[in-house]
Formats: structure tokens, C-alpha cells, sequence
């Protein structure tokens, strides 16, 4: 499958790193890694990376792309896309 070189711009660039702030916290961890690989897919893995870090701001423990704290405050480990 091709898609047209225009239509990819329109989309990265209506889901910018902006939307992904508002939004990525409401797609569940699957609806994200698909999303995630759709923008690798088109050549953008740094809006890859946003949007997952978006997400795993308010993921909860437990959940794929938990980064919250661990014992002693230390980062906990994101699962790997």
C-alpha cells in the first residue's frame, strides 16, 4: 500500500506534537503502539516518541508504558515499542 505524499504531510502535521498532549493520555496502550508505528511508518519516529510519551505521562502502574515512580522515587521502565 502507497499513500499519497500529501495526504501523509496533512496528517502528521494535524497530529503534530500538539494534539498529542491532549490527547494521547485517552487511546488505550494498544491504540497508541499502533499509532506510534503508523508515524515510524511515515518516516516520523520523533512524533512516535511524543505521542508515546504523552501517553505513558498518565499511564497507571501496571499498564504497557508505565514511566511513573519507582521505589525510592527512582523512573520505573517503559515497555519497549
Amino acid at each position: 500500500m502507497e499513500i499519497d505524499d500529501e495526504v501523509v504531510a496533512d496528517f502528521v502535521g494535524a497530529f503534530d506534537a500538539q494534539p498529542a498532549d491532549a490527547l494521547a493520555a485517552s487511546l488505550t496502550c494498544t491504540e497508541l503502539d499502533i499509532l506510534a508505528r503508523l508515524f515510524r511508518a511515515m518516516g516520523r519516529p520523533d512524533l512516535a516518541e511524543v505521542w508515546t510519551e504523552c501517553h505513558a505521562d498518565q499511564d497507571d502502574q501496571g499498564d504497557a508504558h508505565y514511566i511513573g515512580g519507582g521505589q525510592d522515587g527512582e523512573e520505573g521502565d517503559r515497555a519497549p515499542q
